[in-house]
């Protein structure tokens, strides 16, 4: 049975306004969003910008079963609404008219300069198994020509990569590029025998898939697509 195409919110947060304040009327349902919303806008707006892994539980259910993934924002000085997706089943939207509501908390926010300081919070949005489910230059039997093809991203700056005939590892550098998560990495490895080594990077799209491109030196290169692996 096909997948679900993950829905794209787009959210107006002051169509809200009033849904949690004690003896509100509103629906059930109405009450259960603002709440979703409210928690991510405490969150991403505390930081001055960048990528966050929040512990707010999507509130999909895809199957008939609850989500178990757990939003990730992003906001920029570029951009006024705050950008959010739920890396496992993919649902994502931005909310609009954030500011000046009950839930912005940017004067408590830290400075920016202490935030880029801050290596994991890049990091952690990258961090674990990403399954190759495209390439431009090979098609899926040959990315699964070892085994299933994926990426793998740590905290501590390493990871690796297996697509192809190819094994390497990875020496990462995490950061953002017009609001989105980014990983730009360097690769060494072995390629049927040969030694070889290239660059490339990667950013989390807003529907959660990874999307980046990976160069060999002085070879070929390839866009690819990876979704987390479960």
């Amino acid at each position: 049975m096909p997948r679900a195409k993950p829905a794209t919110y787009v959210t107006n947060l002051t169509h809200f306004e009033g849904a949690l304040e004690p003896g509100s009327n509103a629906p059930a349902p109405a009450k259960k969003l603002a709440k979703f919303f409210d928690e991510l806008v405490r969150i991403a707006s505390r930081e001055s910008l960048g990528t966050i892994r929040t512990d707010v539980r999507c509130f999909t259910k895809p199957a008939r079963r609850a989500c178990s993934g757990r939003i990730v924002t992003a906001r920029s000085r570029d951009r006024e609404d705050i950008a959010w997706a739920c890396p496992s089943c993919g649902t994502n939207g931005v909310i609009h008219h954030w500011q000046g509501s009950a839930a912005d908390l940017r004067r408590y926010a830290r400075p920016e300069v202490e935030v880029l300081k801050k290596p994991s919070g890049a990091g952690a949005v990258f961090e674990g198994a990403w399954r190759i489910t495209e390439m431009e230059l090979w098609d899926r039997e040959a990315i699964d020509l070892l085994g299933p093809g994926y990426f793998r991203f740590d905290l501590d700056g390493t990871g690796e990569c297996q697509f192809i005939a190819v094994r390497g590892g990875l020496d990462c550098r995490y950061g953002e590029r017009d609001g989105q998560p980014l990983v730009e990495f360097s690769w060494q490895g072995d390629d049927d025998g040969t030694e070889v080594c290239g660059r490339g990077w990667a950013v989390i799209e807003v529907d959660g898939r990874l999307n980046g491109r990976i160069f060999f030196h002085d070879g070929d290169d390839s866009s690819f697509v990876a979704s987390r692996s479960k």
